[in-house]
């Protein structure tokens, strides 16, 4: 695990800032990470808007960006602990500490002023990657389950930490029933962990007006050799 965050940060409430972790990249199971702070400031949601701290780390996961929030203009340090747990319970903790400049310096020149426009471009960058572009920021890259069973794609993306939505889209060759056609996000492209892949999958078009006619048996078997499970109803003969 690395973990990388600012040394200086404005003492300016609502400043925003990001704590960088990065994972190895082989994972054979979700893990946990806990973010705690000390001082005045606190760690938010993914998407930046509540509160937030305990965060899970899919398997496809590579990297995870927690926005944190400077919480009252008081210069002074501040700590931040990441604690990871891996699939097997081990916890492996990182501690690092950050200055929060007074906001009065940034009003002037030199070294302050630079830490009140990094400051601000920082929290720029936040929303932008947060609310507008993840990928921008890094994370798990989409997997590739083209030519997948449905239920196999599916465990797929969400073992990657996706939120799996499914469109079934008419296909004539019996060979695409039931397999995924393409994804939107394609595959390789990066997307936070929760975010949401539609999988395509193919539906087979049949006529089952051929099985008018035939014996039961005969159109049991028809069906059968269509991927359908046919249902065999008795009426009484007019």
């Amino acid at each position: 695990m690395r973990v990388t965050l600012p040394d200086q940060v404005a003492a300016a409430g609502d400043t925003l800032f990001v704590l960088e972790i990065e994972f190895p990249e082989a994972r054979p199971a979700a893990e946990k990470i806990e973010v705690t702070t000390t001082g005045d400031i606190e760690a938010l949601d993914l998407r930046g808007t509540g509160a937030g701290g305990t965060y899970e780390v899919h398997p496809g996961l590579q990297g995870l960006h927690v926005p944190l929030r400077v919480t009252e203009a008081t210069p002074g340090e501040a700590k931040v602990q990441v604690d990871w747990t891996d699939h097997t319970g081990q916890v492996t903790s990182e501690e690092r500490t950050l200055t929060l400049e007074a906001v009065a310096d940034a009003e002037g020149s030199g070294a302050g002023a630079k830490l009140a426009v990094v400051g601000l471009l920082v929290a720029g960058l936040v929303a932008l990657g947060v609310f507008v572009a993840p990928g921008l920021f890094g994370g798990g890259k989409v997997p590739d389950v083209s030519g997948q069973q449905l239920a196999d794609a599916r465990q797929a993306l969400e073992d990657a930490g996706y939120v799996v939505a499914v469109d079934r889209v008419p296909v004539d060759d019996r060979r695409k029933n039931g397999v995924v056609l393409r994804t939107d996000p394609k595959a390789g492209d990066k997307r936070q962990s929760g975010a949401e892949v539609r999988i395509q999958v193919g539906s087979l078009l049949v006529d089952v007006q051929t099985t008018v006619g035939l014996a039961e048996q005969d159109a049991v078997q028809t069906l059968e050799g269509l991927g359908l499970q046919p249902i065999v109803k008795y009426a009484d003969a007019e």
